[in-house]
């Protein structure tokens, strides 16, 4: 029996209000890049499965490119989420609870594989049998995420780095360690056939911005022992530099992740 259990985080309704919110979209070139990938390599676009899907950030970009794509997600609440998005644009978009290593299509009916900064909460071991049994030949595995922002104001960048330090490295789960080297060397369903790696800058407001790390599990691991006020104190201090640097605009920062994607074919 595995010891590697899925990791069950992101699943209280607030937290995926914030997740919903929050989370970053991926840079419309990473989409690109899979789509002549699929095209290459002979890959159909008829179906489409996000795994982990969370509120469908990463399963809504690909539906131009597939008939039918499927988001599965293990949390009711972030499924309800994403079902909330759908609209006349999205008309070949769904959305499913279900777990990764019990999905519910059956054998070699899949044509791509997709999993967006979740990867590393999935038990392996069981989520990847599961993967090659819904695969078509050839199919797509798509695993991809981005790390932790930069923000270019170095003074900015202190105060989030020193929150980190002081706030967050200790409610760190052990599994999302392989997120601060890109996946480099997590196991794949497949050997690795062509590899992503780019840098993306967004611009954003100090109010987003600590949305999103309230959307991190690390800090949601936080606040069952503590009150919000540290993330308050950050909120204030990144407020108090940039008006004491005189900035034009006290709420408006640009802040840079490095995103990368592992593409596999069966």
């Amino acid at each position: 029996k595995s010891n590697m259990a899925t990791i069950r985080l992101f699943e209280s309704v607030k937290h995926a209000q914030f997740y919903s919110r929050f989370r970053f979209s991926y840079p419309t070139e990473l989409y690109d890049k899979m789509k002549v990938f699929l095209s290459d390599n002979g890959v159909a676009n008829d179906l489409m499965v996000d795994i982990a899907c969370g509120s469908g950030q990463s399963t809504f970009p690909l539906s131009p490119v597939f008939k039918r794509c499927i988001g599965t997600d293990i949390s009711e609440a972030q499924i309800s989420y994403a079902k909330e998005k759908i609209d006349k644009h999205t008309p070949n978009v769904e959305f499913e609870v279900s777990s990764s290593d019990k999905l519910s299509f059956p054998d070699q009916s899949v044509d791509m594989i997709s999993c967006a900064q979740a990867w590393h909460w999935l038990d392996h071991s069981t989520t990847i049998p599961e993967v090659q049994r819904v695969l078509k030949k050839p199919g797509c595995v798509a695993i991809y995420g981005y790390s932790r922002p930069i923000l270019a104001n170095k003074t900015l960048n202190v105060l989030f780095n020193e929150f980190c330090e002081c706030y967050i490295f200790q409610y760190r789960h052990p599994r999302s360690q392989p997120l601060d080297n890109l996946y480099h060397d997590i196991p794949l369903p497949y050997p690795l056939t062509e590899r992503y790696d780019t840098t993306v800058h967004y611009q954003t407001t100090i109010q987003d911005f600590i949305g999103y790390i309230s959307t991190w599990s690390s800090w949601q691991r936080y606040l069952e022992h503590h009150s919000k006020s540290a993330i308050e104190n950050l909120d204030s201090k990144m407020r108090d530099s940039l008006k004491n640097e005189g900035a034009n605009n006290e709420e408006q920062i640009d802040i840079s992740c490095s995103v990368f994607a592992l593409l596999c074919v069966c």
